[in-house]
């Protein structure tokens, strides 16, 4: 996982000078083999905004684990190949991320808080309902765990949502 430092400018408004502004980006990369590729520099990398190239002041493995939020829509938690899918998953990101399992509903639930620990999650993965509601709000859910990451200002945010329907009427799915 590798940690790359870009810089764009923002117009603040037409009376003013652009001021610089550095954005994170977070990009896994790897080779034919799946294996990381470790020895990356700027110029192997293309960082691309409003379709403009932009210029990478820096790129550097990753220092702090991602702190993810995993979603899942109520009503798929009975449905064992989305079980053995978020098994695998949390399997592999095991010891990169602190994951919290969330279930999304009509309102959200959190069923492990974020850890370190990938066995509190699996467990949690186990008791998942299997009379999950058939109504849901995945707009309006993931709306408010992304809320939750701005106002922690999480250093690493990731946000993984299994679902099939957008939910509800009240979020447009667009606008999330």
């Amino acid at each position: 996982y590798l940690y790359i430092a870009a810089t764009t400018l923002v117009l603040l408004s037409s009376a003013t000078i652009a001021a610089p502004t550095s954005r994170t980006v977070y990009v896994t990369v790897t080779d034919n083999k799946g294996l990381p590729v470790k020895d990356l520099a700027a110029a192997d990398l293309v960082v691309k905004e409003g379709g403009k190239d932009r210029e990478i002041v820096k790129v550097e493995p990753a220092s702090s684990p991602m702190r993810l939020a995993l979603a899942v829509e109520e009503g798929l938690a009975a449905d064992g190949s989305i079980r053995l899918g978020l098994f695998d998953f949390v399997k592999r990101i095991a010891g990169k991320a602190e994951i919290s399992l969330i279930m999304i509903g009509l309102r959200n639930r959190v069923l492990v808080d974020h850890t370190s620990d990938a066995n509190a999650v699996l467990d949690a993965i186990n008791k998942l309902t299997l009379n999950p509601t058939r109504d849901s709000n995945v707009a309006e859910g993931v709306l408010e765990i992304a809320n939750r990451f701005s106002a922690a200002k999480a250093e690493r945010p990731v946000l993984v949502v299994v679902a099939l329907s957008g939910g509800q009427a009240g979020v447009d799915p667009r606008n999330v």
